[in-house]
């Protein structure tokens, strides 16, 4: 679960190694896109400029304040969670997907 908002530059500059991953793993690991913007028309607008599959891409109408956030302790974005296929919560420690630490991760869970 990528979480994510169109004003964010950190997030932005994670898209590349998103991307990346995706065209790797897209066919063995789901990848969710969860927006905390407050404006869905300027999030529609960045997913197309982004060139963001469509698909799992969602909008978190709370965005902070949300259950969501609040139950993961989200303070800030981007925001990484991650789950194997027994739905087990895998510790990222800080790791992005511009990491190449990302993929080593990634690749030990598809196995």
């Amino acid at each position: 679960i990528i979480c994510w908002a169109s004003w964010c530059a950190p997030c932005i500059r994670e898209i590349p190694g998103e991307k990346k991953m995706q065209d790797l793993y897209g066919d063995k690991v789901d990848f969710v896109y969860l927006s905390f913007d407050k404006n869905n028309k300027l999030w529609q607008d960045k997913l197309k400029i982004l060139s963001i599959k469509d698909g799992n891409n969602y909008i978190l109408t709370d965005n902070f304040n949300s259950n969501f956030a609040h139950f993961y302790d989200i303070g800030g974005i981007p925001y990484y969670l991650l789950y194997d296929k027994n739905g087990n919560r895998i510790e990222l420690k800080d790791l992005r997907p511009s990491n190449e630490g990302f993929k080593d991760v990634l690749e030990k869970l598809i196995k």
